[in-house]
């Protein structure tokens, strides 16, 4: 639907290489040299901004290989629109407290990011695919740890999220099976780590 609008740039992959890998992507509209992608995404994700570094990296990326691919450059702004599949409109009254409600009003909402320039985003790209090939050639034990922004830790809960629903890698991953493991020890016994 959204490509039969006038003056949507037709929806494609673009591919461009970087130290000999392959670094694509594909954006969901590009209208008026504006970029913008669309989420489907947990209300809290909006109300903490918990997503919201990951979401300009990734629109930076779009606009950098827009431009490398077709040597046009978009605009320095760019969009999400976010879908909130979990938003309830109780949770929009204004607080007893006071304070203010940043619970979304609307269970769509367009969010702006200022994206990064082109060369910064080639230099993160860059460092992004050295920090791959890397670790690559590195046996399991010894690959780096994920942090907990990028396993989105939740405090509330002590889960990490995209852990336990997104991660395609968990039914292996060296870090969560060592977590695993020590939740399964009773507390006040004696552990010896490596």
């Amino acid at each position: 639907i959204l490509e039969r609008e006038k003056g949507i740039e037709k929806i494609e992959r673009l591919t461009w290489i970087v130290q000999g890998r392959s670094v694509s992507g594909r954006w969901d509209r590009i209208f008026e040299n504006e970029i913008t992608d669309y989420k489907v995404t947990s209300v809290w994700s909006i109300v903490y901004k918990s997503r919201y570094e990951e979401w300009r990296d990734q629109l930076s990326i779009y606009r950098w290989l827009f431009y490398k691919v077709k040597n046009v450059l978009l605009k320095e702004t760019g969009y999400v629109v976010a879908l909130l599949r979990d938003w309830s409109d109780k949770n929009t009254q204004p607080l007893k407290s006071g304070k203010t409600n940043n619970y979304p009003k609307a269970p769509a909402i367009q969010i702006p990011f200022k994206l990064r320039s082109i060369e910064d985003t080639e230099k993160f790209v860059e460092t992004k695919v050295k920090a791959i090939t890397e670790a690559e050639k590195l046996e399991d034990s010894l690959l780096p740890r994920c942090t907990d922004d990028e396993r989105w830790w939740n405090p509330k809960t002590h889960t990490y999220l995209r852990c336990v629903k997104y991660c395609e890698v968990s039914s292996f991953c060296q870090q969560l099976k060592k977590e695993k493991e020590l939740e399964s020890i009773p507390l006040g016994e004696d552990i010896l780590l490596p």
